[in-house]
C-alpha cells in the first residue's frame, strides 16, 4: 500500500484535486494520458551492466530521438516552444500551490515518469526552493523513487524553462548510490563523499522520517560547501539527485559524453539511450568513466 503524505501549505486547484490525492491523481491521469496517446507506455527491456562490481541500468527509449533539446535552439525561437508556459491539458495532472505545475512527461522513460514545472519562467540553473523539495517529498514519500535537478546548462537538461523530474524506481533491483552507501557506511545526517565516485560531489543519508525541513536545510549547505552560486551567480551547472533516503550534489563540467547527452538519472546509475547504438557506446567507455567525464574533478580533500 503506497504511503500518501500530505504537502503542507498547498493546495491542488485543477481537476478538483486536493492535497491528500497527488499520487491517485497521477495514476488517474496517467491512464488517461495512455489511453488518448498523449503518453506512450515505455515497457521496453532493462539491460544491467556492472561497472567496477556496481549496477548500471540502460533501457532504450527511442522516442528520445524526437526529443528538441535546448542546446540546438535559439533562444528567441526557444520561448516561443516553452512547453511549460501553456501547458498541454492532456499531460497536466495539477497545479500546486500558486508557483508549481505537475506535469506527465511526453518523453517518457519510466511509467509515471513526471515533471514539476515552475508556473511562470524562471531560469534552470537557480537553486532549488523550499516548495521545490516540499513538492519532491511529498512524491518520494507516496511512491518511492528518484527525483532529479538538471541544474544548468552543462548539466544535461532538454528545457531552459526550470524543472525538475520524477522517476519511480520499482523497476530496478537496486541503485548505484545506495550500494556505494551500503559499502562505505555513511552515517545518516552527514554532508559526506563516497570513495567510490571518482569526482567531485556531496551527498547526505536520511534517517527515516527525516522532514523536508531539515533535507532542505542539509541542500543550502551542501550548496555552501561545493560553492555553487558564489556571489548570487545562477549558471554553475550542476546534478541534484534526491530519494527519500538521500540527497546528493554533482558539480558539472559538461553536458555530453561523446555527443550523448547525459542527464541526472545516469549519476544514479540510470541510462536511457536513445538506441541500441549509443547504449552499446556508453556500456563500451565505462558507465563510470562516462560520469567522471562529465562532472568536475574531485578536488583535493
Amino acid at each position: 500500500m503506497n504511503r500518501r503524505y500530505p504537502l503542507s501549505g498547498f493546495a491542488m486547484s485543477v481537476s478538483q484535486l486536493n492535497e491528500h490525492s497527488l499520487w491517485s491523481a497521477v495514476l488517474d491521469k496517467s491512464d488517461l494520458a495512455v489511453a488518448s496517446g498523449a503518453v506512450t507506455r515505455t515497457d521496453g527491456e532493462i539491460h544491467l551492466c556492472r561497472d567496477r562490481g556496481l549496477p548500471f541500468y540502460f533501457k532504450v527509449i527511442s522516442a528520445l530521438c524526437h526529443k528538441p533539446h535546448e542546446a540546438n535552439l535559439d533562444k528567441a525561437v526557444y520561448q516561443k516552444l516553452d512547453p511549460f508556459l501553456s501547458a498541454d491539458s492532456d499531460i497536466l495532472v495539477g497545479y500546486v500551490g500558486d508557483h508549481h505545475q505537475l506535469l506527465l512527461s511526453k518523453f517518457s522513460v519510466m511509467e509515471h515518469h513526471l515533471v514539476i514545472a515552475a508556473k511562470q519562467f524562471q531560469p534552470q540553473g537557480e537553486p532549488l526552493s523550499h516548495e521545490d523539495f516540499e513538492i519532491l517529498w511529498c512524491l518520494l514519500r507516496a511512491e518511492p523513487g528518484l527525483a532529479i535537478y538538471n541544474g544548468g546548462l552543462h548539466a544535461g537538461c532538454s528545457q531552459l524553462h526550470k524543472h525538475t523530474q520524477y522517476i519511480p524506481t520499482r523497476s530496478f533491483a537496486s541503485c548505484l548510490i545506495d550500494e556505494l552507501l551500503a559499502r562505505e557506511a555513511i552515517k545518516d545526517g552527514q554532508c559526506s563523499v563516497l570513495a567510490g565516485l571518482p569526482f567531485e560531489h556531496l551527498i547526505a543519508a536520511f534517517p527515516p522520517d527525516t522532514q523536508v525541513d531539515a533535507v532542505y536545510g542539509t541542500y543550502e549547505e551542501m550548496l555552501g560547501r561545493l560553492a555553487l552560486f558564489p556571489d548570487g551567480q545562477h549558471d554553475i551547472s550542476h546534478s541534484t539527485l534526491l530519494t527519500d533516503r538521500w540527497l546528493l550534489i554533482v558539480p558539472r563540467s559538461q553536458s555530453s559524453f561523446d555527443d550523448v547527452h547525459i542527464n541526472a538519472f545516469a549519476l544514479a546509475g540510470y541510462f536511457f539511450p536513445k538506441d541500441v547504438e549509443t547504449m552499446q557506446l556508453l556500456m563500451a567507455a565505462g558507465c563510470m568513466n562516462v560520469l567522471k567525464a562529465v562532472a568536475e574533478p574531485r578536488k583535493e580533500q
